[in-house]
C-alpha cells in the first residue's frame, strides 16, 4: 500500500479526460495522467493541458469546474481497494485497533 486506501486513478483520468474532450483535446491514457496525480485537481488538469496544447488561466478555470463536477458524480466508477487494503484493515479491526479514515476527498 502506498498511502492509500484507494486506488482512485481510474476515475480521476476519466474525469481530466472528459473535460480534455470538452475542450476538443484529444484524451490521454491513465498511464499517463497517474504521474499527475497528487498536487490537486487543478494542477492535475493544467498538466493535462499542457500535455495537449496548453491554455489560458480562464479556460483553465472553466475547465476545472468540467473536471470538478464530472468527478463528483463518477467518483466511483473505477475506483476500487488498493491490493491487500481491505485485508490489512481487517487484521488491524480483529487486534482491537480503532480504525478511522481521513481524505481529502
Amino acid at each position: 500500500m502506498a498511502g492509500t486506501l484507494l486506488d482512485t486513478s481510474g476515475d480521476l483520468a476519466a474525469a481530466v479526460n472528459h473535460a480534455l474532450e470538452s475542450a476538443g483535446r484529444p484524451t490521454l491514457p491513465v498511464e499517463a495522467i497517474k504521474p499527475m496525480i497528487g498536487g490537486g485537481a487543478r494542477h492535475m488538469l493544467a498538466q493535462g493541458m499542457a500535455k495537449t496544447g496548453g491554455c489560458t488561466d480562464a479556460e483553465l478555470d472553466r475547465l476545472h469546474r468540467i473536471l470538478l463536477d464530472h468527478y463528483e458524480a463518477n467518483m466511483v466508477v473505477h475506483t476500487a481497494p488498493e491490493r491487500h487494503a481491505l485485508d490489512a484493515l481487517d487484521a488491524l479491526a480483529a487486534r482491537g485497533a480503532r480504525l478511522a479514515v481521513v481524505t481529502n476527498k
